[in-house]
């Protein structure tokens, strides 16, 4: 039914519509919203999509093109509008600059190819090698029902937000490296349990009132996440064991990929390497992904992922 209008002419052009099965709605509200775009066919030589933003405004600078339709009409109605913008370049124009390059890159120029929805605040990062468009189209601070930090005056609601991410080059991932003692003889390794991360804010328990407090303050992934930063920046460790439940599962998980982007950025950006174990909250069937599934999403969500330990 929503399957954007099109003609064989256009599909000859740009090629056909596909859909990114990435409901941007999921657990926010009762209809489903999912983008569409089209992926050129080769010898086309229409312009290409170089650049993706969101904007309230639906009349933007002469280079950039706005969606008619907001993409919160019919679904959050009463929310502000939002336009989906995109900025089109003539192909000439990225071989040229690509000829420049020494490397051969475009730099800014280099075409979209692939556009992702991430779930979570803005602690949640995207894939490697994709570029988070910074404003959220549910759970920002113009969602009248924001579950915020989950507590205090931020929590209006019950959505936890939804990003847009776009990726133009795919990123090589690096050879895992050789464990290996230091020259001193040391060899360091980080044991994480029980991280209990989900796709929203995350629920403060079992602290002292202090602490607490704090956490209720900034919002309990927010909270976890400043100490497993501070605990890599200390430790320095040569290999990072989780040894499970790094999901917080009871129906608070249920985009496994949207949870692990919160944990495993801070790992591959210091390019330290780690294993995991599951827990048994890890593999509950609320869920969307099989621990076998999991383990395939973290070699696309890390960059030194060494072998499952069983």
């Amino acid at each position: 039914m929503c399957t954007p209008t099109t003609s064989a002419r256009e599909d000859q052009l740009r090629g056909k519509w596909e859909r990114i099965d990435r409901d941007i709605s999921k657990k926010v509200g009762i209809y489903y919203l999912y983008l569409y775009g089209r992926r050129l066919l080769p010898g086309s030589s229409s312009d290409v999509i170089t650049g993706l933003r969101i904007s309230a405004d639906d009349k933007p600078e002469s280079t950039w093109t706005s969606v008619p339709e907001s993409l919160r009409t019919g679904v959050w109605p009463r929310m502000p509008s939002l336009y989906l913008q995109y900025e089109l370049t003539p192909q000439s124009d990225i071989l040229a600059a690509r000829k420049m390059d020494t490397k051969g890159d475009a730099g800014s120029l280099e075409p979209i190819t692939e556009i992702d929805v991430i779930y979570g605040g803005n602690e949640t990062k995207a894939l490697p090698g994709y570029t988070k468009i910074p404003r959220l189209v549910t759970g920002g601070s113009d969602d009248d029902r924001s579950i915020g930090t989950g507590y205090g005056k931020s929590k209006k609601g019950p959505r936890v937000g939804s990003n847009l991410a776009y990726r133009k080059q795919q990123v090589t991932s690096p050879k895992t490296p050789v464990l290996r003692f230091s020259t001193q003889g040391n060899f360091t390794i980080l044991q994480v349990a029980d991280l209990h991360f989900s796709v929203g804010p995350g629920e403060c328990r079992d602290m002292d009132p202090l602490r607490e407090e704090e956490c209720r303050r900034l919002g309990a992934d927010v909270y976890s996440l400043a100490w497993l930063e501070t605990a890599l920046d200390e430790v320095k460790p040569d290999l990072v064991v989780l040894t499970g439940d790094q999901l917080n599962g009871q129906e608070t998980s249920w985009d496994a990929r949207s949870t692990m982007l919160k944990w495993a950025p801070l790992l591959y950006e210091r390019g330290v390497p780690w294993t995991s174990i599951f827990g048994n909250h890890d593999g509950e069937k609320s869920t969307d992904l099989d621990q076998e599934k999991q383990m395939g999403e973290s070699s696309l969500s890390d960059l030194f992922l060494v072998d499952c330990i069983n």
